[in-house]
C-alpha cells in the first residue's frame, strides 16, 4: 500500500524495514528536528559517520589543549629563570641600579604579555575541546558481563512439538526465531513452554527439557509496582551481593539512588530496563530465554539496548517477532513458522 501512495505521508514508526522504504528521515532531538536526506539507515549510517568525526576531533582538541598546557608550563619556567638571573645580576651590582631597574620593568611588561597570550591559547584549545565534546551524542547503552548459564553444545534446552509428529530441539546456544501471523498462536504456544499447565491452541505444542527458563512477555504488567527497581532485581537474584545488584543496574542505566524508585513511578523504556535486568541478571542464569514480541512497544534506542545486552548471552534463546531487522541483527540460527498445520521448519532447523 505504502509503495502505490502517490501522495505525501509522514510516518512515524519504529520498524526500521519500514522506515526504510521513506526518502527522508526526520529525527526530534533535544527539542530540535533536523531532516536528513535518504532512509533510516542511511540516517544511521551518516550519525555514526559523523560522530566518528566528531570524536576524532574532540581527541584532536584535547591533545591541543595538552600542547598548549606544556608550552605554557616551559615560557613560565624560561620567565622564572630569567627573573632569577636579574635579581642574582641585581645583587651582584653588576650593572647600574638605573639600568638594572628599567631592564626589570621592561622584563616584567612583556613577561605579563607572554602570559595572556598563553593564557588565551590554553583557554582557546579548551574552548574547542568544549565545543567538539558537545556535539558528541550522549545515548547511553547497556553494557554488562552477564554470567556464563553453563549451556553445553549438545544440552536440550526445548522441544517444539508438531502435530503431524515432528519435533524440533532447542538446544545448546541455539537461537530460534518463532515466526507467523498475528493471532495464530505463538504467544499459546510459548506459554505451555514456560508454564507447563497451559494449553496451547491447535495441535502444536512446547516441553521444556531445563527449569532455567526466563520469560519476557509482550507486556511488563507482571513487575510488582510496589517494588523499587533494587528489589525487584534482589528478588530474581537473592543471594547476591547489595554491591554487586548496584553495579549491574549501573550498567543498566540505574545509577546512585535511582536504584531506589518505584516500578510504578518509571516510564516504560525504564520499565522495560528493569524488566532485562531482572530476566539476564537472574541467580542461578537462565539457561534459555523466551522472549514474545520484545519490541513492540521499545524505542529505536531500547531495541539497541535489548540487542546490545543479548550479545553477551551464552545461552539459549527462542524469540518472536515481526521486526525482520531485529532478528538479523540477533543472528538467528533456526527459524520456525507456526501456521495453520503447524509447525514449519525454515532453514537450519535441527529435526529428530
Amino acid at each position: 500500500m505504502i509503495l502505490g501512495w502517490r501522495g505525501a505521508l509522514i510516518v512515524v514508526s519504529h520498524d526500521v524495514t519500514l522506515l526504510d522504504l521513506m526518502e527522508d528521515t526526520a529525527e526530534l532531538r533535544t527539542g530540535s528536528l533536523t531532516v536528513f536526506g535518504g532512509n533510516y539507515s542511511t540516517y544511521r549510517q551518516h550519525v555514526e559517520q559523523e560522530q566518528a568525526a566528531v570524536e576524532q576531533a574532540r581527541r584532536t582538541a584535547e591533545q591541543k589543549v595538552k600542547t598548549e598546557e606544556k608550552q605554557r608550563i616551559e615560557a613560565q619556567t624560561k620567565l622564572a629563570r630569567r627573573a632569577r638571573y636579574a635579581r642574582t645580576d641585581s645583587a651582584n651590582k653588576r650593572k647600574p641600579k638605573i639600568v638594572m631597574n628599567q631592564r626589570k620593568t621592561e622584563a616584567q611588561v612583556s613577561a605579563g604579555k607572554l602570559r595572556g597570550e598563553l593564557d588565551e591559547k590554553v583557554e582557546a584549545a579548551r574552548r574547542e575541546a568544549e565545543q567538539q565534546a558537545a556535539r558528541l551524542r550522549d545515548d547511553a547503552h547497556i553494557k554488562i558481563d552477564l554470567p556464563d548459564p553453563e549451556v553445553p553444545a549438545a544440552r536440550r534446552l526445548a522441544e517444539l512439538h508438531d502435530g503431524r509428529g515432528l519435533r524440533f530441539v532447542v538446544q545448546g546456544p541455539e537461537r530460534v526465531a518463532l515466526t507467523g501471523r498475528n493471532g495464530i498462536g505463538k504467544t499459546r504456544l510459548l506459554r505451555t513452554l514456560v508454564h507447563p499447565q497451559s494449553v496451547a491452541h491447535g495441535a502444536a505444542r512446547a516441553t521444556r527439557c531445563t527449569d532455567r527458563i526466563g520469560y519476557l512477555p509482550q507486556r511488563l504488567d507482571h513487575l510488582n509496582e510496589d517494588r523499587s527497581i533494587l528489589d525487584t532485581v534482589r528478588a530474581a537474584a537473592p543471594r547476591a551481593l547489595e554491591g554487586d545488584l548496584r553495579a549491574n543496574l549501573a550498567r543498566f542505566l540505574f545509577r546512585a539512588d535511582a536504584v531506589h524508585r518505584r516500578v510504578a513511578d518509571l516510564s516504560g523504556g525504564e520499565r522495560f530496563r528493569v524488566a532485562l535486568a531482572t530476566l539476564l541478571l537472574a541467580e542461578p542464569a537462565h539457561q534459555l530465554l523466551v522472549l514474545d514480541e520484545p519490541t513492540n512497544n521499545l524505542d529505536l534506542g531500547s531495541i539497541d539496548e535489548l540487542v546490545s545486552a543479548l550479545e553477551a548471552y551464552r545461552g539459549g534463546l527462542i524469540v518472536v517477532s515481526h521486526d525482520d531487522a531485529f532478528l538479523a541483527r540477533l543472528r538467528i540460527d533456526t527459524w520456525i513458522t507456526l501456521d495453520e498445520n503447524g509447525l514449519t521448519r525454515g532453514f537450519d532447523v535441527r529435526t529428530s
